[in-house]
């Protein structure tokens, strides 16, 4: 009888625990962010942003590889940081271009990577990226 019980508790408890993991792993799925996979948060500063909101897509040639996780102020100057996950295995060059363009002639606004020289030294995680923006 004991033994019973001690396998009935053994088995709610690793439900609960799957349960748990389960909800973790669909919260990360519905923002976006991987807890498995590789991830790099990057930075970059901008005078003006235009409307961008956080969970906006980053993309690289039109294909989504992130999201915008945060805009905050810099400083007392007014500067904006807006500080972005990657979450793509594809090498960006240190050179590369955190670009601001519009999306839609309604003037929504999103954020692309332009692709540095290929032969320079790969961004690290925390890195602030050279900013411009299309006008």
């Amino acid at each position: 009888m004991n033994a019973l019980r001690f396998t009935k508790e053994i088995k709610a408890g690793l439900i609960v625990v799957l349960g748990i993991a389960a909800l973790l792993q669909g919260f990360s799925y519905l923002k976006s962010n991987s807890l498995l996979g590789k991830s790099t948060t990057l930075y970059a500063v901008y005078d003006h942003v235009g409307g961008l909101q956080p969970g906006t897509a980053v993309s690289l040639n039109g294909y989504s590889i992130g999201t915008i996780d945060d805009i905050t102020f810099l400083d007392e100057s007014g500067k904006l940081l807006v500080s972005f996950t990657l979450t793509t295995n594809l090498p960006i060059p240190v050179d590369s271009k955190a670009e601001l363009y519009d999306t839609s002639v309604l003037g929504g606004k999103g954020l692309q990577i332009v692709l540095g020289t290929p032969d320079m030294a790969n961004v690290q995680d925390k890195d602030t990226l050279i900013t411009s923006v299309k006008i």
